[in-house]
């Protein structure tokens, strides 16, 4: 009888630690997506403007200016997400492929 009881008593106790584990949980995960959330963003902020510079180089090296430079407006861009990293990272790959096939 006597273990009964306490397997009664661990069975109602053991919901409201579920509950508060499981609230703890959620909270350390939310706190972990925005940190890296955060991290993301600094380093999209950081690759863009990398890119920036790599690809002016690349039109300076095919002897390509202003009026190329024109025609890719994210060059001048302040918006930093993935979309404009990967179309930095498709015209780098266009004038790395110009340069290696014409210098």
């Amino acid at each position: 009888m006597e273990q009964s009881s306490f397997l009664s008593q661990r069975k109602n106790i053991f919901p409201t630690i579920n509950k508060n584990t499981q609230r703890q949980l959620v909270q350390h995960l939310s706190k972990e997506v925005a940190r890296l959330e955060a991290f993301r963003d600094h380093n999209l902020h950081k690759l863009i403007e990398e890119s920036k510079i790599t690809l002016t180089n690349l039109w300076e090296q095919c002897h390509y200016g202003s009026s190329i430079r024109n025609g890719f407006p994210e060059i001048y861009t302040n918006d930093y997400n993935q979309a404009v990293l990967d179309h930095f990272n498709e015209e780098m790959k266009k004038w790395e492929e110009f340069y290696d096939q014409h210098w």
